[in-house]
């Protein structure tokens, strides 16, 4: 009786991870040039004023949205490095 449960049980989880394989296969990728992670590129709000200085040498500001320094998530300049 122990050995047929203990069959049955590994049967079962063999079967439910092949099952899972299957489905993890069939999900297509992100297409190429969409952000997974990370922040949020957006263009700001009419009203939003630019920058009140300007960025420092090698860097450019981007509207982004993402959590700012106040850890609240939201849109914000931000200096990116020119590349």
């Amino acid at each position: 009786m122990k050995r047929l449960f203990l069959t049955t049980a590994a049967s079962a989880v063999v079967l439910g991870l092949g099952t899972l394989g299957a489905v993890a296969a069939s999900i297509a990728p992100y297409p190429p040039g969409t952000i997974v992670y990370g922040q949020l590129r957006g263009t700001p709000p009419a009203d939003f004023p630019p920058p009140a200085t300007p960025a420092p040498i090698g860097f450019h500001y981007e509207w982004v949205y993402g959590y700012d320094q106040h850890a609240v998530y939201r849109g914000h300049w931000e200096a990116v490095r020119n590349s």
